[in-house]
């Protein structure tokens, strides 16, 4: 398996940045919800600052990438 991933490395995405121009329609999803269900809010998760900084730092760059975007939902 390493020999295929050394032989073939330029093949590979390797950051979130190398795979921009991949259609959305092939990489998005929505989720099919029924309008007149209620959604159930989950409880709050809390994680050590240290482990914050570090998922912070990650969804910044999926942000930056356009991997993901912010959503607002109504309270």
């Amino acid at each position: 398996m390493q020999n295929a991933l050394r032989q073939n490395h330029d093949v590979f995405a390797w950051a979130h940045s190398d795979m921009k121009g991949i259609h959305p329609s092939i990489t998005s999803h929505r989720l099919n919800v029924l309008p007149t269900v209620k959604p159930i809010r989950q409880r709050v998760r809390r994680f050590h600052p240290d482990r914050q900084k570090i998922i912070r730092s990650k969804i910044d760059k999926l942000l930056e990438a356009g991997f993901i975007r912010e959503v607002d939902y109504p309270d």
